[in-house]
């Protein structure tokens, strides 16, 4: 078909030509900040926080069950009025007294496929309860559009409701990825009043770890990030892949790629994992992939620091090997 009809080759060219204004061009740790000042406001903009309603924060706990090794919680907090966010506290009984949120991609049902015992091929990993058995205290919530927060449009569990839920906040001037983002910082609220934030890290496969990425830029409790088979151009990707509506944010393309916003976490640690069969590095591969790593590094290096890059033999898949570098990073502390 020919794409002066379809339309992709109109945007594709649009991109080239709009997109990425605001990449970071200096040299300098106070170039850096003051390029950061200038892009997280704009980036908070396209996300639609001027125009979440203000909601005061409270909770509720749910349940609560002893196994052998941990106990399980449930809890439920209210983010904005009209809205709660449901997420489970895995807590080892032997602990090493460290927090992390985990998040789930798609197609894994939400938090269920986060705890799980039977690892399989339809995306469940278990990476909380590997975390758990490690030593930490993890929070697992389902985010909207997953889990038991899906609008029930499609009977298979593993889909979520993104695209209707996102067509429906940009009308509004919001996004279901500033939501996401905005719960997720509620929710270390949370783990700050029950507990302490002093040492907490979040992990995300897939989606999960593009809204993990997006909290560790924007909210500065959050000690370390780690992101697997999320990371890429956006120009590769998005438009000639299958994702769905939390992936679409108002002007992000104009403004930024994948690599400006990994380096907005700097100096924090940062660790990325892909796969090098995945899909969503795009029709570039890992030359793509590798070119947005290294517009972070460039940040990281500034700071005498480095992100942590790992490619892994393999599809769009949960690897893990983050976890030796998560318990490096306190082996000390």
């Amino acid at each position: 078909m020919n794409n002066r009809y379809n339309g992709f080759d109109f945007i594709r060219k649009y991109i080239n030509k709009n997109g990425d204004k605001y990449k970071f061009k200096g040299e300098t740790i106070k170039d850096f900040q003051k390029w950061k000042e200038a892009v997280i406001p704009r980036l908070k903009k396209g996300l639609g926080f001027e125009n979440f309603p203000k909601n005061k924060l409270s909770f509720r706990k749910i349940e609560k069950n002893e196994y052998k090794d941990y106990i399980l919680e449930k809890v439920k907090i209210s983010t904005m009025p009209s809205l709660e966010m449901p997420f489970y506290v895995m807590t080892p009984k032997k602990g090493n007294g460290k927090n992390i949120i985990a998040l789930h991609g798609h197609g894994c049902n939400g938090k269920e496929g986060l705890i799980s015992s039977e690892k399989n091929e339809e995306m469940v990993y278990s990476y909380a309860l590997d975390l758990m058995k490690m030593g930490y205290t993890v929070y697992i919530p389902d985010l909207l559009g997953s889990g038991e927060r899906r609008l029930g449009v499609y009977d298979d569990i593993q889909k979520s409701d993104c695209d209707e839920l996102n067509f429906a906040l940009i009308s509004l001037g919001m996004s279901l990825q500033g939501i996401i983002v905005y719960e997720l910082m509620c929710l270390v609220d949370y783990i700050e009043k029950e507990d302490s934030v002093k040492k907490l890290g979040v992990v995300g496969f897939s989606g999960g770890g593009f809204s993990g990425l997006w909290l560790g830029i924007l909210d500065k409790r959050v000690k370390y990030v780690a992101s697997s088979c999320y990371f890429h151009s956006f120009k590769d990707t998005l438009l000639f892949t299958n994702k769905c509506g939390c992936n679409f944010i108002p002007k992000l393309w104009n403004r930024v790629d994948m690599g400006d916003m990994a380096a907005l976490v700097a100096p924090r640690p940062l660790y990325i994992e892909v796969g090098t069969e995945d899909s969503l590095n795009g029709d570039r591969g890992l030359i793509g992939v590798r070119e947005q790593v290294d517009r972070a590094k460039k940040v990281y290096k500034m700071f005498d620091e480095d992100v942590e890059y790992k490619e892994c033999e393999g599809h769009h898949q949960w690897f893990g090997s983050c976890y030796d570098w998560i318990n490096k990073l306190w082996k000390n502390n």
